[in-house]
């Protein structure tokens, strides 16, 4: 049999977790978010905190696949919430950039893209590489922490 005949179609190759590892990885993400100076730098920290996120998540279930000890599945389970958190904070961040970007200008209000005096077109959402949607979710997020503040942490630790 070939090798070609011995390896599954669309198999993931399987890479081990270190769940001692994961603390760090949120840890990087909320540096990233904290000295965050730009737009950008927040959607970079975001994407670290949905990496640290899905690492731990991978981990909790490849603990829990191979009867790990129930310390190391809640350390990876903390892990995750840990990594939401700061995503959610990234989100509401984003959420006011967006906001006084528009306010200033710099981005188009709701409708179509308005030209300005010099002949260009305001850049939309889509063009600073968000969707709607994920700017309705960052408002949502933003909004309901602003309400009840420490909310999503609750929420977490509720889940935990």
């Amino acid at each position: 049999m070939s090798l070609a005949h011995q390896i599954k179609p669309n198999s993931a190759p399987v890479i081990a977790f270190d769940v001692n590892s994961l603390p760090a990885l949120v840890q990087r993400a909320a540096s990233q978010l904290a000295s965050a100076t730009s737009a950008a730098e927040v959607l970079e920290a975001k994407d670290a905190a949905s990496v640290a996120y899905d690492a731990s998540k991978k981990a909790a279930r490849l603990a829990k696949a191979k009867g790990a000890h129930d310390e190391l599945i809640a350390k990876a389970h903390r892990a995750q919430a840990d990594a939401l958190e700061i995503e959610a904070a990234a989100k509401r961040r984003l959420a006011d950039e967006y906001d006084a970007a528009q306010e200033r200008g710099e981005v188009a209000a709701a409708g179509r893209p308005k030209n300005v005096p010099d002949g260009n077109i305001i850049a939309t959402a889509e063009d600073v590489g968000l969707s709607r949607k994920d700017i309705h979710e960052a408002r949502i997020i933003r909004d309901a922490e602003v309400a009840e503040p420490g909310i999503t942490r609750r929420v977490l630790d509720e889940r935990l």
